[in-house]
Order: C-alpha cells, then structure tokens, then sequence
C-alpha cells in the first residue's frame, strides 16, 4: 500500500504528534529498557563497566530514499494474516527541508522526526507497543515512547547518525532495526512489522508441587533473575557458558521472568506460581532448560505450541550451586590489612557499595549463585580495583591477599575527531593482571573532563582504546609519579555487524585489530545483530561454536561496513 506525497501529514503535525506521544508517556518513558538499577561507578575510577548491551546493526540493507520530496518511496505491503514478515519491509523515506518549511524548520523542537506505523505480522495495529531508540554503544536511550496511537508512532528532535530502535509488544516478537539519521533531514518514515509469538508457560515445582521460588525463599534465598529457563533447539548437556549479563546472550528468545527484576514492564502472561514464560516464533521441537546463572538444573523437550512445561527441582539442588568468595584486602605500601575496604560482586547492569572486610582484612561472601561476576575492591585514599571473576557452581575460591595502591591519573586527549565528538569513547583495558587464575581483566570506561578523557587507576600497563567518532589503539605505562597526559591520534571506523546465522546456537566472537590488539569479545545474541565501530583495514575473526573454535579468518573491512553471519 503506497503513500501519495499529498496524504502525508505536515511537518508542524508531525512535531505536534511527537509532542503530544512525548506527554503522554513523560511518566514512564524514563523507565523503559530500565528492568535494572543503572549501574553506580565508584568516582575513584571515573568509569563505567562495558556491558556487551547494545550495539547498532548496521544500516545497509536499509531502503534510502533520495533527499527530494518528489521521489519518496512507498510503504511496504501490508502483510496477509499468518505471513511472517522480514524486517526489510519496513520502508524508509527521508525528506529535506525546503523553503516551504522554513518557518517549521524554526520551530523550539529542533532535530529530526522520526514516525510511522507499527503493525503485527497478523495485520494488527499496534497500539501497546513500546519503543526505544540508543546511539551505537549507549546505555541511555535518545529518545523512548510506550504506547502507539492507532498503531502510530513520532519520535522528534532526533540528532543525525546512525540510532538503534527497539520494539515491544506483548505477543510479539522484540524487533531491533538500524535508522540512519543524515543532516539536515526533516523527516524520516519507517514502517514497522512485529512476528507474532506463541506463549510457553515455564513452572519449577519443587517435590510435593510446591513452586520452587516459594521454597527457595523460606529457605532465605531469594534469587531474582538469577533463577531462569533457556530454550535451545538442541539438548544441552553440562552448563551453559558463563557472562557477565543476568539474562545469559544464548538460546532461543525471548524469556520473560515473572520473578525477577522488570516484571511490572513485561506484564507476564502467567501467574505468580510460574517462573516465567517464553515469547517464541520457532515452529520446531526445542529444549528448555531451568537454569541459575549458567549452571543446568533440568532439562525436557517442548513441542510447538505447547502451553505450559513443568521441571520437578528439589531445593537442595539449588543449595548445592550456590558459590563461595573469600580473600583479603591489604594495603600495597604497608602490607597491613586495609581497614574500611569494600568488597562487591556484580553483574553488567547492577552495582552499590559492597561489603566491608573485617579488622584483618578479610571478607568471605557466601550463598552467590555460580557464573561471571564483576569484583569492585573499594577502599579511601586507593585506587579501585575493578576484575572480573567467574564462580564455579557449589565451589570455595579464596584469591588470597589482593593489594591495593594509591590512585594515579589517567589522561588521554583525542586528535583528529571524526563526526560528532560527543560520540567519542574511550576506554581503558588492564594488561597487568593478578597472577591468580581465577581473575580476568575487565574494560574500564573513561569520563569525558574538558578536552581530556580521565580515569584514576592503579599504576601499570593499560590498552587504551578510543571509537565512535574516529578510532585508534595505544598501550601506556601508567607509573608513579607521572600525571602526564597522552595524545590518542583517530583514523576512520566503519561498522561491522556480527549476526547469528542459526538461531539459538552457541556463538562467541573475539575480534582483533591488525596489530593482535582486543576489539570485541561477546556472545552473539540471537535477532539481535552485534553492531560495533571498527577501524577500515585487515581485523581478524575468531569465533567459537558449540563444536569447538573454528580457524581464524582474516576481514578486510571497507569504509562503508561489513556485515557477516556467524557462524560461516
């Protein structure tokens, strides 16, 4: 169905619809996508944890228009009742700002707007639908609504390049498509198409039919998302990969924990006595297992359409997963406990103050489900110490002394910015780690303090690394007593998109710059590409499937992107 160039509202209806959504959601639209506590950095580092959250696809399969009003591009067909339909339906249509919108152009809402519909693969319009758009890297999203009026939708004052919307709906499938905002363009119309889903209702009963969470909190545990299901399309055996996210990046989507944190924006289909539900578009047997963190608790096979599945858990086998953390913090120059130091384990998306050591420094944390877990050593006048750790399931790991120094500064000025520099990140990677075999470096994001990016850290050697606005790579030695600042030079960057080829399989990609230097480590996500700024030239590849490591390939990354499917 088409869309004649004189049906299409005037830009002032536009900002004015983009308003009225904008009020009508100012109440909730701080708390979509927010299911977690945002993350809290000690200041002593003045830096943020890298989740492996939210990268930008890329856009080139995206259907420009030309930036003439009279050659804009019709809106895709509607699809017919039952008919899946790709996300390359949606149509894209870009229009310049001509003389005759002058004055709107002058308007107090500045930016580009951004509208269309919305509708299921069931024909439907959809109206409870929420939405959120993210620059390439960003936590906090641009701009959000969660409602769609007669399955319309405007998001206005939108800056240009290239922003992430995603979309929800319950029943629905989760879409995540690219939009690339160019200057000076007024407006941009895409049209969207959710899969509808089938709903698997998932209940852990502990013997005697009693759910398994009403068990496990008398007992004092109170496992909020860290108790879960994973559906695959094949049986698993032994545990799942361990990672840093509360919601484990593998497995068939999408899994909505009635239990855990972001129940109230989810609105689970089931009732309280459930764990969860699945939202599912695959029409084939799958698997699903009960899970904490990566640890496998049961496992049973699902058919098609299947309603509702129940595991049979006993509660002690819970208990016997549950890990345990003991070391203790001391002070580098002296070596004397450290009195008054934090101890905290996180995940990507949570943080807060820790635990205190006792009068010898020492601190066990007990009762911790298994997996990947962020370690915050804090302590006055030190600087922190962010690793990352990973628990084994119903293990003791003691790290031992763990010492701490005094903060240096960290200083790094970027030269040669490329686009907005606001978009610029820098980001600082620990190469000196801890001999204990237990711990693992953890990337370190740095604050933006008038031309300097700056950090306080320990002394040593750091992978420094700038992209988003122009990329480049440098090791520095940060040693006592210099505060000197470094001078980071960028280059051009191109995207490149890592998307699963096979949904719900097993997927970890590591990428290398030429010089062997780290650029990505993460799990592709099922429908959710992996989009990330790389430099233009020869990266390497290495990626890892459920069969083992694959042979490295060499990428030859042109400036306009590359997009590819894992596994190949």
């Amino acid at each position: 169905m088409s869309t004649p160039s004189s049906s299409r509202p005037p830009l002032m209806a536009l900002r004015f619809l983009a308003l009225v959504l904008a009020l009508a959601n100012g109440f909730v639209a701080w708390r979509i996508w927010s299911t977690e506590p945002a993350e809290a950095v000690p200041r002593s580092i003045a830096a943020e944890t890298i989740a492996p959250e939210k990268q930008a696809p890329p856009a080139s399969h995206l259907q420009h228009a030309t930036t003439s009003p009279s050659s804009r591009t019709s809106s895709a067909p509607e699809p017919e009742r039952g008919e899946r339909a790709p996300s390359e339906a949606a149509t894209s249509r870009a229009v310049a700002p001509t003389a005759a919108r002058e004055d709107a152009e002058k308007a107090p809402l500045e930016g580009t707007i951004l509208f269309g519909s919305i509708r299921g693969s069931d024909g439907r319009a959809l109206e409870e639908v929420r939405g959120s758009l993210y620059a390439a890297g960003a936590a906090k999203a641009v701009a959000s609504f969660s409602k769609a009026i007669d399955g319309r939708y405007a998001l206005a004052g939108l800056p240009s390049g290239t922003l992430n919307l995603r979309l929800r709906a319950a029943g629905y499938a989760e879409l995540e498509e690219s939009v690339e905002i160019a200057p000076a363009i007024a407006e941009i119309e895409r049209d969207f198409v959710l899969e509808r889903t089938w709903i698997l209702a998932v209940k852990l009963e502990a013997p005697g039919g009693r759910p398994l969470h009403v068990e496990l909190q008398e007992r004092g545990l109170r496992l909020l998302g860290e108790l879960a299901a994973i559906a695959t399309p094949w049986e698993p055996s032994g545990e799942f990969p361990s990672t840093l996210e509360r919601d484990l990046p593998y497995g068939v989507p999408r899994w909505i924990n009635a239990q855990g944190p972001g129940v109230s924006f989810d609105k689970p289909q089931v009732s309280r006595d459930h764990l969860g539900h699945f939202e599912l578009v695959e029409n084939r047997p799958l698997f699903v297992s009960a899970v904490l963190r990566n640890a496998r608790l049961a496992t049973t096979r699902v058919e098609p359409g299947q309603a509702e599945v129940v595991l049979v858990i006993p509660p002690e086998r819970v208990d016997e997963q549950l890990a345990t953390l003991r070391l203790r913090v001391l002070d580098a120059s002296s070596g004397t406990a450290l009195l008054g130091a934090r101890v905290g384990l996180f995940l990507s998306s949570t943080s807060g103050p820790g635990n205190e050591v006792d009068a010898e420094g020492r601190i066990e944390i007990g009762k911790k489900p298994p997996g990947a877990w962020r370690l915050v050593v804090t302590a006055p006048e030190h600087a922190t110490v962010v690793r990352q750790i990973v628990l084994a399931p119903g293990a003791v790991l003691d790290l031992g002394d763990l010492a701490l120094e005094a903060p240096l500064d960290l200083k790094v000025r970027c030269e040669g910015t490329i686009g907005e520099a606001k978009a610029l990140a820098v980001r600082a990677l620990p190469l000196d780690v801890s001999a204990h075999p237990a711990l693992s470096a953890h990337e370190l994001r740095l604050q933006l303090e008038g031309e300097h990016f700056v950090a306080q850290l320990p002394p040593g050697r750091y992978l420094v690394r700038a992209s988003g606005a122009g990329g480049g790579a440098m090791v520095i030695e940060l040693r006592a007593p210099s505060t000197a600042a470094f001078t980071l030079p960028l280059a051009p960057e191109a995207a490149l998109s890592l998307r699963l080829a096979t949904p719900g399989e097993l997927v970890h990609a590591i990428l290398l710059d030429a010089e062997g230097r780290e650029i990505l480590r993460d799990w592709i996500r099922p429908g959710v590409p992996r989009s990330r700024k790389v430099p233009v030239g020869e990266l390497r590849l290495r990626v890892t499937t459920r069969a083992g490591e694959l042979p490295e390939r060499r990428l030859m990354v042109p400036a306009e992107g590359l997009e590819l499917a894992l596994p190949e």
